[in-house]
């Protein structure tokens, strides 16, 4: 999924959202979200046993995304997130992300999972390491149940569909993100995959040229990046 004030469910909108997920990758220039992409009105959102499994990032206004929800301006101050969990990426540019885009919405029991802790700013974010959210479902209220060979993680009980997250693999349709020169670096390990720059980088001095059989080009193709190289 792409564009602006884009989701997994709801791009733009208030109210309600409940026992939803999403496993697609969303990727826009402003205002996304795993769940919900913007919120605009004090009717706010309220988005409850939900989760996301999909990357999330915005381009442009890096600031305007968020795992469970994105952008949440102050007139829609006092939305909230309630027994949801986020294992997709939401990091954009130095902006954190993995449940909610800034302050403006109340966490309550929600969780999210990545390699290592981090601050979002935003009160109640709690990380879990992907290990311990396997068994979380009891933690996360009556709706989850523990995850089955096809999906590890809580499952929405009742949801008989087999969820199989769509994670950068590498392909075409879902290409490995390139946003830093850490990441560029990586190639060498599957240098035959398809790559999406997403932002422009400069390698370090270090940087030996590397052998590379796939395909590399910018993320979004009406704004081209560029890798610097140091020689």
């Amino acid at each position: 999924i792409s564009g602006n004030d884009s989701a997994g469910i709801s791009g733009e909108g208030v109210g309600e959202i409940s026992n939803s997920y999403n496993t697609g990758n969303i990727i826009g220039t402003k205002n996304v979200g795993g769940i919900r992409g913007y919120t605009n009105n004090a009717n706010k959102s309220i988005i409850k046993n939900c989760f996301n499994a999909g990357n999330v990032s915005a381009t442009t206004n890096p600031e305007t995304a968020g795992g469970i929800l994105g952008e949440i301006t102050a007139t829609a101050a006092g939305s909230t997130i309630t027994n949801c969990y986020n294992i997709g990426t939401a990091t954009e540019n130095g902006y954190i992300m993995p449940l909610a885009s800034k302050a403006n919405c109340t966490v309550l029991n929600s969780y999210y999972s990545s390699e290592t802790e981090i601050d979002d700013g935003i009160d109640n974010t709690q990380w879990v390491s992907f290990e311990d959210l396997k068994s979380l479902s009891t933690n996360l209220g009556g709706a989850y149940e523990n995850g089955n060979d096809d999906y590890i993680y809580p499952q929405l009980i009742g949801n008989n569909v087999i969820v199989k997250p769509v994670l950068q693999d590498g392909s075409a349709d879902h290409p490995y993100l390139i946003k830093e020169a850490d990441d560029f670096m990586r190639i060498e390990d599957e240098p035959d995959k398809v790559y999406a720059l997403v932002k422009d980088i400069t390698l370090p001095d270090s940087y030996e040229p590397l052998v590379f059989k796939g395909t590399l080009k910018s993320l979004d193709s009406n704004s081209p990046k560029s890798i610097t190289v140091n020689i």
